[in-house]
């Protein structure tokens, strides 16, 4: 027979588990592996925009990633990109370096991590002496990004696999030490 102080043992025992299960990680990412399939991800995309309402083409030639720069939860990336504005007569072919800033956010109902709120942190346009600040580039290359990034998450967990299964569907959070990205139980905000 079943009584009431064991249901309420039961139940503490059932809280403190949950309690611990909020310490634990249970999936990670190294910053390497992010960076990997990030760049993967961006060369498989061609980024079409405009600026001056010419048709500009961006393309990925160098992407670096760095997780929680001195401790802050964000990500930083430093790209060099290809750029192509379709003139007129003649297309103009330049590169752009960017060095954004991001947050990373993980999506329950998707299971999917991505990248939000892209702060361009320095960039210029151009190579060896001739480099030199062009906003109107680096503003559309950003916007061209965070468009990129809020349809494509940076990693989706798969269901199928045996070592995600567990988490699809489990209230997760996300945290950055420096160099890996932590998935971790999140049974306080339910």
């Amino acid at each position: 027979m079943i009584t009431k102080h064991k249901i309420l043992g039961l139940g503490l025992l059932l809280l403190a588990s949950c309690t611990q299960l909020n310490h634990l990680d249970i999936f990670s990412l190294k910053q390497q592996e992010l960076q990997r399939l990030l760049l993967n991800q961006l060369e498989q995309q061609q980024g079409k925009g405009k600026m001056l309402g010419l048709p500009l083409t961006l393309t990925v030639q160098q992407l670096e990633l760095q997780l929680a720069p001195d401790n802050k939860q964000q990500v930083e990336l430093k790209l060099t990109l290809g750029a192509e504005v379709d003139a007129l007569f003649k297309p103009l072919h330049t590169d752009l370096k960017l060095h954004l800033s991001a947050l990373p956010y993980f999506d329950d109902e998707r299971n999917a991590i991505y990248l939000k709120n892209l702060t361009i942190l320095d960039s210029s346009v151009g190579s060896g002496s001739s480099q030199l600040k062009l906003a109107p580039l680096s503003n559309e290359a950003k916007t061209i990004l965070t468009q990129v990034l809020n349809r494509q998450p940076v990693y989706k967990l798969d269901c199928n696999k045996v070592t995600e299964k567990i988490l699809c569907g489990m209230p997760l959070t996300l945290v950055l030490q420096p160099g890996v990205l932590l998935l971790k139980p999140d049974y306080s905000a339910r």
